[in-house]
């Protein structure tokens, strides 16, 4: 199965497991549900609207740099925690300037 290039395999095998993995994800949210996830589900706004904006001069910098991973799976990887570190961390002042813009209202 290689969903990048939408090669999902056997249908109703991938159809079983996507729904077990949106039920042990919701298991799983349930089960750790304190401040911290909720105060960080409440602002995901953010993260949606930009982070491919973030992402994009992310690995535009990276590739200046030339700073390069051989494996691509990890380079993504990294790419990504980044990508969700920078958008957690632009919560802050959206959230204290523009909160219009992220749903919260003063």
């Amino acid at each position: 199965m290689n969903i990048a290039f939408a090669s999902y395999g056997i249908y109703p095998l991938f159809y079983v497991t996507v729904f077990l993995m949106s039920v042990a994800i919701l298991m799983l949210a349930k089960s750790i549900d304190n401040s911290i996830t909720s105060t960080y589900g409440r602002y995901t706004l953010p993260i949606y609207a930009f982070h491919l904006l973030i992402m994009g001069v992310i690995t535009l910098a990276f590739n200046k740099v030339g700073l390069t991973i051989g494996i691509k799976d990890v380079y993504g990887i990294l790419i990504s925690l980044l990508t969700l570190f920078v958008t957690t961390i632009c919560i802050i002042p959206l959230k204290k300037y523009v909160p219009n813009l992220i749903g919260s209202f003063k």
